[in-house]
């Protein structure tokens, strides 16, 4: 005898049985595959900047200003050994 539910097609193999489960089963997997490389992407720039270059340290940070004549060769050669 059929259960109410298998009646109306709603049994265990529904979703999961047949083509129907395979298209379910295709359809979780490219979700998860595409949330991974979301989240990947969005690590990604966490780490680079929002061109893909990658941040500065700290040292590059007063040379570039050095360079540019933000700060003078004092300061520059202080900052330089404390971050040393």
């Amino acid at each position: 005898m059929w259960s109410g539910a298998a009646c109306w097609g709603w049994g265990p193999a529904y979703w999961f049985g047949g083509l129907g489960g395979a298209f379910v089963l295709l359809l979780f997997l490219a979700l998860v595959i595409l949330g991974a490389s979301y989240v990947a992407r969005l690590m990604a720039q966490r780490t680079a900047g929002k061109d893909g270059s990658r941040r500065e340290t700290p040292i590059q940070i007063i040379e570039r200003r050095y360079a540019a004549g933000e700060i003078g060769a004092e300061e520059f050669k202080r900052m330089r050994a404390e971050l040393s």
